[in-house]
């Protein structure tokens, strides 16, 4: 699955049916997209992971506010970009709360 998202990233567009495999495992797959925005270097690859995420659904997008409220300061960090992308009103929300928890070298 990281090479569908890697060549998706290359070419930027998102391939005929690629959401259809990615969302029979919705939950995985918004873990490597996850993992996929950390080495995002470029705000057209975010983006794109965000229309990626998307695609995935509701399930996907409550993947990651659950990293960003419950995950390790590292993790959750790391999806605050997309989360800004799908659900702002959720980064508003939780983001507040949670950098009053991390150390002052996460935040």
């Amino acid at each position: 699955m990281p090479e569908f998202i890697e060549d998706t990233l290359r070419t930027g567009q998102i391939p005929d049916g690629l959401l259809d495999i990615l969302g029979a495992g919705a939950e995985g797959d918004a873990a490597l997209c996850d993992q996929a925005v950390s080495n995002c270097g470029f705000r057209e690859d975010c983006e794109l992971l965000g229309q990626v995420v998307h695609g995935l659904g509701e399930e996907a997008v409550q993947r990651l506010i659950e990293t960003l409220q419950s995950a390790p300061a590292n993790e959750a960090t790391e999806v605050i970009g997309l989360l800004s992308q799908l659900s702002p009103e959720a980064v508003e929300r939780i983001l507040p709360a949670r950098l009053a928890q991390w150390p002052r070298t996460s935040a």
